[in-house]
């Protein structure tokens, strides 16, 4: 008959329960690894220097954001409007087609 040993069962058990925990090692080292290098900086090159014009032109507009911020905010609170131009002088288009 083919019955196995319970010797050799125990073998095959053994080997068997010896590879699901190396691949389970192997699974865990793999993700270890992935999770201490990021995927995207792998073939990413690093970014180039910032040029004077650069630096210049991003405090600029932090300023520049900064004053229109407060005069944004002082013109919502007057009551000042622009008063409309009379049209003193203008000749309509029925003048000119005369």
């Amino acid at each position: 008959s083919m019955a196995w040993s319970s010797r050799s069962a125990a073998l095959l058990g053994d080997m068997i329960t010896d590879s699901q925990e190396k691949k389970r090692r192997q699974e865990l080292q793999q993700q270890e690894q992935q999770q201490q290098t990021p995927q995207h900086s792998k073939n990413t090159k690093p970014r180039r220097p910032l040029t004077a014009y650069n630096l210049f032109f991003r405090e600029e507009r932090r300023r520049i954001l900064g004053v229109q911020g407060s005069s944004n905010n002082d013109g919502a609170n007057s009551t000042t409007r622009k008063r409309k131009r009379s049209p003193h002088g203008v000749i309509g288009f029925e003048e000119l087609a005369k």
